[in-house]
C-alpha cells in the first residue's frame, strides 16, 4: 500500500518493502512502478528497508500543473521533501538506488545530503551524461514551445525517428524505445510534464565526484552490455572520474530490474 508525503501543494507517494534494518531510498525508472524493486527482495530486501519514492506525474505523486513550467523541481524543494521524509520514517542515515531516470534523481539527492549517504547503487542510470535532446526541449521557453507542439502533434516526431532509424543514426532498439514512450496522448504528456518539471535535476560529474570523495561514499555502477538507451560505454567513462566507484557490466539490455540482476547483487555486490 502506498503512503503519501505532502509538502504544501506537492504530494509524493511512496512504498516501503524489504526486511532489512538499514535504509535504502529508491527511485524507479520513468513510467515504472515501485513494484520493480520487489524483484530484489532476496538481495537488497534482505539488507535494507527499501523506501521507494514515485516521481512526480507518476501514480499518486502530484505536481501542481500551474507550476510545471515556471517552478521546476529544485534542490531547496527536494531538500525540504527529504527532511520531511526523514522525520516521518525516522531516518538518520541511508543509501540510495536509482534505475534509469531514477538514477539521475538519486545522484541529485546525493549532492543534497552527502553526509548521511553510505552507498549509492546506480542501475543503467540517466544523469551521468547530459541528454542533448532533453536539454533542447526543456531549458528554454522556445524549446518548451516546440516540445509541447510535438506532444500535441506527434506525427512529426514519429517521422523524424523513422528517418533517423533508416539512416542508421539510431538503431532499431532505440527507435522502438523512443516511439513507445510517445504512443498515447497520456504517455506523451507524462513525458512532457516529467521532463519539464525535472529539468533542473542535473548534477554534474564534478559535483558527484566531490561528494563521493569528501564523504567516502561507495558507488556501484550497473550497466547492461547490450543497452541501447544508456550504453555501458558511459559507465566505462565515468567510473574513471568518480572516486570509490565500481563498475559492473551484465549481459542484458536496458531491462535490468529482474531476478537475475538481483542474484548478481546478492552474490557480487552485497556479498550476502
Amino acid at each position: 500500500m502506498n503512503k503519501l508525503l505532502t509538502l504544501g501543494e506537492f504530494t509524493i507517494s511512496y512504498k516501503i518493502t524489504g526486511a532489512g534494518t538499514a535504509n535504502l531510498i529508491a527511485f524507479p525508472g520513468f513510467g515504472r512502478p515501485p513494484e520493480d524493486y520487489e524483484a530484489f527482495s532476496d538481495s537488497l530486501g534482505a539488507k535494507y528497508r527499501i523506501i521507494i519514492l514515485n516521481h512526480y506525474h507518476h501514480f499518486d505523486s502530484v505536481y501542481p500543473e500551474d507550476r510545471i513550467e515556471k517552478d521546476p523541481v529544485s534542490g531547496k524543494h527536494f531538500g525540504q521533501l527529504l527532511e520531511l521524509l526523514f522525520q516521518v520514517e525516522n531516518i538518520s542515515t541511508c543509501s540510495l538506488i536509482g534505475y534509469s531516470m531514477g538514477g539521475r534523481v538519486a545522484l541529485f539527492v546525493l549532492t543534497l545530503i552527502p553526509s548521511v549517504v553510505d552507498t549509492i547503487y546506480l542501475i543503467a542510470p540517466d544523469g551521468l551524461k547530459q541528454n542533448f535532446w532533453r536539454g533542447l526541449g526543456t531549458m528554454t521557453g522556445l524549446g518548451r514551445l516546440v516540445f509541447k507542439y510535438v506532444t500535441e502533434h506527434p506525427n512529426l516526431f514519429f517521422r523524424i525517428c523513422l528517418t533517423a532509424k533508416c539512416l542508421k543514426i539510431i538503431n532499431a532498439k532505440l527507435y522502438k524505445f523512443a516511439v513507445g514512450q510517445m504512443q498515447s496522448s497520456q504517455s506523451r504528456w507524462q513525458v512532457y510534464n516529467t521532463w519539464v518539471s525535472y529539468r533542473k535535476v542535473n548534477p554534474t560529474i564534478s559535483q558527484i565526484a566531490r561528494c563521493t570523495a569528501d564523504y567516502s561514499i561507495n558507488v556501484e555502477l550497473i550497466f547492461g552490455e547490450f543497452d541501447s538507451v544508456i550504453p555501458a560505454s558511459i559507465g566505462n567513462q565515468v567510473a574513471k572520474k568518480i572516486p570509490n566507484s565500481k563498475l559492473h557490466i551484465l549481459p542484458f539490455g536496458h531491462g535490468l530490474m529482474n531476478e537475475s540482476v538481483s542474484m548478481y547483487f546478492k552474490e557480487r555486490v552485497l556479498l550476502i
